[in-house]
């Protein structure tokens, strides 16, 4: 996904059908496709603020918009890399965190009824932790004979 022809008509199909997108690794976009890109959201995203049925696109255009649109970012700032300030301002910023597995195991036993889910999700998280070891191990090895 990093020509501006195919860029556009994604956007543009995406906008008409109203489904969601999660545009992933947007760092590894060109220059001439982050434009385009950072031009269409901002007029998709304008016709849909003013709750607009359709909007004109950068080729002149004219296509409907579906209320029920969602588009997604993800990036990684691990290089510096910063998205335009364009694109900044149309989308809401947020991070993620990997959930802690034992909160996630207390909640699921909890939900299955056991009285003493919490105790249960402890001896799940000790569980795990081994799992996870041996695996790393697992993986260390193979590597090492991969290697050989």
């Amino acid at each position: 996904l990093t020509d501006k022809k195919t860029i556009s008509n994604m956007l543009e199909g995406l906008a008409q059908d109203g489904s969601w997108a999660c545009f992933a690794k947007l760092q590894t976009l060109s220059i001439a496709s982050m434009a385009v890109f950072s031009q269409m959201m901002c007029t998709i995203t304008s016709a849909l603020r003013e709750r607009s049925g359709s909007c004109r696109l950068h080729n002149g255009r004219e296509i409907s918009l579906h209320p029920k649109l969602c588009i997604f970012l993800t990036y990684t700032s691990v290089s510096g890399w910063l998205l335009p300030p364009a694109i900044n301002a149309e989308f809401r910023t947020f991070s993620m965190t990997p959930p802690d597995p034992e909160v996630v195991f207390g909640a699921h036993c909890t939900a299955m009824g056991f009285k003493s889910a919490r105790i249960l999700a402890n001896k799940l998280m000790t569980l795990y932790n081994m799992i996870k070891e041996q695996l790393s191990l697992a993986n260390a090895a193979a590597r090492v004979s991969a290697k050989a």
